[in-house]
């Protein structure tokens, strides 16, 4: 599954977001019908793919969707990612730029210092 969502994203990077949709929806359905546990990562690749193509409105839902599930799984690094790209949708929503700075912030849980790390110059979402 990891391999396949690679792949996507590599699509995606590379300007081809219908592949990448295609390979996400396909890892998602096998995530759902094998590994119902790992199904918010599909959703988030899926989200981001969705929101790159345009799609706002079923990118949200995609993303939201994925949050629920990150949620109920309790693990705060991945409910963070996924919040963080429903900001980046919602800034595009109302024309911000969603990444003015390209440096993200790691915060560790208990750890009061934060690193950053360069995000891919091709992904607006986080």
């Amino acid at each position: 599954m990891a391999a396949s969502l690679n792949l996507a994203d590599a699509h995606r990077y590379a300007g081809d977001a219908a592949t990448s949709e295609t390979l996400c929806r396909a890892t998602l359905a096998l995530a759902r019908k094998e590994a119902p546990e790992m199904v918010c990562f599909p959703l988030q690749h899926l989200g981001k793919t969705l929101a790159d193509l345009g799609r706002k409105q079923e990118a949200r839902e995609v993303l939201q969707e994925a949050l629920a599930l990150r949620t109920a799984e309790g693990d705060p690094e991945l409910i963070a990612g996924t919040q963080a790209a429903l900001r980046s949708l919602d800034a595009a929503a109302i024309g911000e730029d969603p990444t003015p700075d390209r440096r993200m912030p790691l915060e560790r849980p208990g750890d009061a210092s934060v690193t950053t790390i360069e995000q891919e110059p091709s992904d607006p979402w986080p």
